[in-house]
């Protein structure tokens, strides 16, 4: 019973909390969490800037059930889920999960296996359309110009970082298909995930060439 309460906490599936003993039963209280698809609209998925973050805890996770339960070919995993995970105090955490097969005991058959770096790379693919697909959505309210001007500047800010993590999840996931790497190796690109720079509103150059304009109008107008 202790050895499937390790197994459900390394899925991200649930916990166990309260064993119960009663002559030759074993009775064991499970809080299972009700993991959300990334495809439905409603499913609340993290900023932009901490997508890469999700990423990474998810490859961690991966790697420890691997390594736990000797199934490098995700041969009990039939989906996955994102879990909103509360807090007493703070935001809920958002983790995604390996949703595993009913059951793993007498389980008859084979099921379909699947190969970690295609699972990640499929996440990886899911997250940068999602992530593209909500920075369409994004609305703001106003009530004057300065509010007006101030959110416009917010919502272009949120659509640049999210411009720039769709190019980054985009170029790592053409990498994958490219050189079909190995978990370990492909644990080390996602290592390095940035969550992507977002490009200045105001480009480099042009702002440059406004201040050198600015500066020439001065020296003419004081000469």
């Amino acid at each position: 019973m202790r050895h499937l309460g390790r197994y459900i906490e390394r899925t991200n599936s649930g916990r166990m909390v309260r064993i119960l003993t009663q002559k030759q039963v074993v009775i064991a209280i499970i809080m299972r969490r009700k993991g959300l698809d990334l495809q439905d609209s409603k499913t609340p998925i993290p900023a932009p800037t901490d997508v890469a973050e999700l990423i990474k805890l998810f490859c961690r996770e991966v790697q420890m059930y691997i390594s736990w339960m000797n199934d490098p070919e995700l041969c009990f995993i039939q989906a996955l889920k994102l879990n909103v995970i509360p807090q007493a105090q703070q935001e809920p955490i958002l983790k995604l999960s390996l949703d595993t097969l009913p059951t793993i005991v007498g389980l008859r058959g084979r099921s379909i296996p699947l190969s970690p770096v295609t699972l990640l790379r499929g996440v990886i693919g899911e997250l940068a359309e999602q992530v593209d697909l909500r920075s369409d959505e994004l609305e703001y309210e106003s009530d004057g110009l300065l509010s007006h001007l101030w959110e416009s500047y917010k919502q272009r800010k949120r659509r640049r970082q999210a411009v720039a993590c769709v190019r980054e999840l985009d170029a790592l996931a053409a990498k994958i298909d490219l050189m079909q790497p190995e978990l370990s190796q492909l644990s080390t690109w996602i290592s390095e995930l940035s969550g992507g720079e977002a490009a200045p509103l105001i480009p480099p150059r042009l702002l440059v060439a406004a201040l050198c304009a600015g500066a020439a109008f001065l020296l003419y107008w004081y000469q």
